[in-house]
């Protein structure tokens, strides 16, 4: 689910403010070590996870011509990232990944006809306050600060000028593409014994 809303108008202060929240399986894949015999195997399983990201941005739309605008805006966001516990796994753990970041980006809208708009957004996110915790270890894991990317093209169809109507809707369709690697964090070891978990 994306809800969203923005305020566009030519050679004027732009604003916007976005919501994404996903929930679905996840496929991961890892491995865990015997410290006591350094024996490492691969683990991979599913597990129920869910995504929340907020962001707001300001900026400035610049009109060049009757059909091509462009804003540049800056934002700042928030992302969580909950991986809950394989079902079958008795001693299984959850994660939480958490940060913050800056995005910087332009917004760039060409219209093709008079219904017709095409669009291309483009956007550099800059991560801090980054942070992992797992359900059994007591301490955070502190995540590196990464550099996500986000290229979205936005197809717009104008119902308002198809049906002769002032302020009607809109339909737009959004392929995009995001990528958010988080890195990884400095290793903390713990120990298990019995159902006592301390760090070594």
């Amino acid at each position: 689910v994306n809800l969203g809303v923005e305020k566009f108008k030519k050679n004027n202060v732009y604003w916007g403010l976005e919501g994404r929240y996903s929930i679905g399986r996840v496929t991961y894949d890892g491995a865990t070590t015997n410290l006591d015999t350094n024996f490492t195997s691969p683990y991979q399983d599913t597990s129920l996870s869910n995504i929340l990201n907020i962001e707001g941005r300001l900026g400035y739309t610049l009109r060049v011509d009757k059909k091509l605008m462009y804003t540049p805006f800056i934002g700042l966001g928030y992302h969580s990232w909950y991986r809950g516990e394989v079902e079958h796994v008795s001693n299984d753990y959850s994660e939480v990944y958490r940060w913050n970041y800056v995005a910087l980006g332009v917004k760039a809208n060409q219209l093709l006809s008079e219904s017709l708009e095409l669009g291309l957004n483009l956007k550099a996110m800059l991560m801090f306050n980054a942070e992992m915790e797992l359900s059994l270890v007591p301490v955070p894991f502190y995540l590196g600060k990464k550099v996500h990317f986000e290229i979205e093209v936005p197809i717009t169809y104008h119902l308002d000028v198809a049906f002769n109507e002032p302020n009607f809707y809109t339909i737009q369709i959004t392929p995009f593409y995001r990528n958010q690697n988080i890195g990884e964090s400095d290793p903390i070891f713990a120990r298990y014994k019995g159902s006592t978990i301390s760090l070594i």
